[in-house]
C-alpha cells in the first residue's frame, strides 16, 4: 500500500509532535501501523479515520485513492474526541467522485511515501536526533558505486527504514560520495538523517589545521554544497587535530549550529582521554558537546572499543557508533580459510584476508549462529547493538540486497542467555 500525505497534514503534525525530522514519513509509518492493527473506522462522506496508536488523541482523516484504490491519502489531522463525524471543512477533499460532479482533482501539496519496514531508532546521545539502529555507510559511493548504484542503495535503505546515512568529505574520494548522495537525495532529503565528517586530508592543497575555525567553516560550506542541502543533521570531526585546541574546534562548530547549518556534532577516532578533554572544554565554555563517538568496533576487533571507548561513553553519557562492524566482510561468511576471496569483494586480491586466529573465531561464531537458527551477519550486528550505549551500527553496502540483509540483521535481539554464551565464546578467543 502507498500512503500519501498532504503538506497541510504534515504541517499540523509538525505543530503537534515537536522535534519530528520528517513528518510525512512519520505520518505514513504511523498510519500504516494503525491500519495493519485494525485501528480504522468510517467517517462521513467516504472518510477513513485512522487513530494514532501512540497518541490516542490524534486521528488522521484519510480517503482511499490511487487508480486501483491502493493508496490512502492523509488529508488532515483531527483532535475532536471519539466521534466519527468529520468537520465539514475537511470533507470536500474526501470523495473522489460525488453524484453529478466530475472527479475531484488530487489534493495539492501531496507527497506519496511508500510504507517502510519497521526499524527501531535510538537517540544520538543528548543531541535530540534519533538514528536508525542500522545505519548506511556511504564510503563506497563514488569509488565502487556510481550514481545509479548510489540511488539503488539509498532506495533500498529508505525502504528498509535504514535512514541514518553516514558519509565524509574524503569519501569517493574528495567529495564524490557527498556529490552522488546530494543528487540521489533530491526530493527526499527530509526522509533521512544525514551525517558527514570533516578533518581528514582532502588532498586539495589546504594546509590549514583541520580543527581550526577557518578550516571547519570552509569544510562545512563545501559539504553543504556537494550534498545540496541547507543543513547537516550530524557533523562528525573525523579524527583529532593535534595542533588546534579542542576549545577552538568546538567554538567553530557552535557557530555552525547557531547559523542553522549543523544540527548536532560528534567525534570519530577519538580515544577515551580525548573524549573527556572535549567534553570538559565544551562544558567550560558553555557550547554544544560531542553527543556520540564513531569508532572501529566489531566482534573481530573489540579491544580498544571495549577497554576504552565504550567505558568513556558510559561515563560521559554519550552514544557509541561502530564502523567496520562486519570487519570488511569477514563477518558475512563470504571468506573461507585457504580459499581465494570472491571476485569484487573488498578483500579480494589479498593472500590472506584474515589471520588463523580470526578464522577460528569466525568458525566459532558461525556455529553459535547455527545453534540459534540465524546467520553470522545477524550475530555481528545484533551483538553490537546489545552493547550499551551503542546507538547505530554503520554498515556499508554496494548493492540493495546487502542493505536488506543488514537491515534484517539489525532486528535480531539476543536474550540474556545468548549474550552470556557469546561472551564466553569471545573470552575464549581474545581479540
Amino acid at each position: 500500500m502507498l500512503i500519501a500525505v498532504t503538506d497541510h497534514a504534515a504541517e499540523r503534525f509538525r505543530q503537534r509532535v515537536r522535534g519530528t525530522l520528517d513528518p510525512k514519513t512519520e505520518i505514513a509509518g504511523r498510519v500504516a501501523r494503525a491500519h495493519a492493527a485494525g485501528g480504522t473506522s468510517p467517517g462521513e462522506r467516504g472518510a477513513v479515520l485512522v487513530r494514532d496508536l501512540d497518541n490516542r488523541e490524534l486521528v488522521y482523516v484519510c480517503r482511499v485513492g490511487g487508480a486501483s484504490y491502493d493508496e490512502l491519502v492523509v488529508i488532515t489531522l483531527w483532535e475532536e474526541g471519539d466521534s466519527a463525524a468529520v468537520p465539514r471543512r475537511f470533507t470536500d477533499a474526501l470523495e473522489p467522485r460525488r453524484r453529478g460532479r466530475a472527479p475531484q482533482a488530487r489534493p495539492t501539496g501531496l507527497t506519496s511515501v511508500r510504507t517502510m519496514s519497521e526499524m527501531n531508532t535510538r537517540p544520538l546521545g543528548d543531541s535530540g536526533i534519533n538514528a536508525s539502529v542500522v545505519g548506511l555507510g556511504c564510503n563506497n559511493f563514488g569509488r565502487r558505486v556510481d550514481l545509479a548504484g548510489t540511488r539503488a542503495v539509498i532506495d533500498a535503505a529508505i525502504e528498509d527504514g535504514v535512514t541514518f546515512l553516514d558519509t565524509a568529505d574524503i569519501y569517493g574520494p574528495s567529495g564524490a560520495s557527498e556529490e552522488l548522495m546530494g543528487e540521489a537525495l533530491q526530493g527526499r532529503r527530509d526522509q533521512v538523517v544525514l551525517a558527514t565528517k570533516f578533518g581528514m586530508d582532502m588532498h586539495d592543497g589546504n594546509t590549514l589545521p583541520r580543527g581550526s575555525r577557518e578550516y571547519i567553516h570552509r569544510a562545512a560550506e563545501a559539504s553543504l554544497r556537494r550534498l545540496r542541502t541547507d543543513v547537516i543533521d550530524y557533523y562528525w570531526m573525523h579524527q583529532p587535530d593535534e595542533v588546534t585546541p579542542i576549545a577552538e574546534t568546538l567554538g567553530a562548530l557552535q557557530e555552525l549550529i547557531d547559523a542553522g547549518k549543523v544540527r548536532a556534532i560528534g567525534a570519530s577516532n577519538f580515544d577515551g582521554a580525548q573524549l573527556r578533554e572535549a567534553d570538559a572544554a565544551a562544558r567550560a565554555d558553555g557550547v554544544t558537546r560531542f553527543s556520540a563517538v564513531q569508532n572501529h568496533y566489531s566482534l573481530l576487533e573489540r579491544g580498544d572499543a571495549e577497554r576504552d571507548g565504550l567505558p568513556a561513553c558510559r561515563e560521559l553519557k554519550i552514544g557509541f557508533v561502530p564502523f567496520f562492524p562486519l570487519a570488511s566482510g569477514l563477518l558475512t561468511g563470504k571468506y573461507r580459510p585457504g580459499e581465494q576471496a570472491p571476485a569484487g569483494a573488498r578483500l579480494s586480491g589479498r593472500d590472506a584476508p584474515a589471520t588463523e586466529a580470526q578464522f577460528a573465531l569466525i568458525a566459532a561464531l558461525e556455529r553459535y549462529a547455527q545453534d540459534r537458527g540465524i546467520t553470522i551477519l545477524q550475530v555481528a550486528i545484533g551483538a553490537l547493538l546489545a552493547e550499551e550505549p551503542v546507538v547505530s551500527v554503520i554498515a556499508g553496502a554496494t548493492k540493495p540486497e546487502q542493505v536488506h540483509a543488514n537491515a534484517a540483521a539489525g532486528r535480531w535481539i539476543p536474550d540474556d542467555a545468548d549474550r552470556a554464551a557469546l561472551r564466553d565464546l569471545l573470552d575464549a578467543h581474545p581479540g
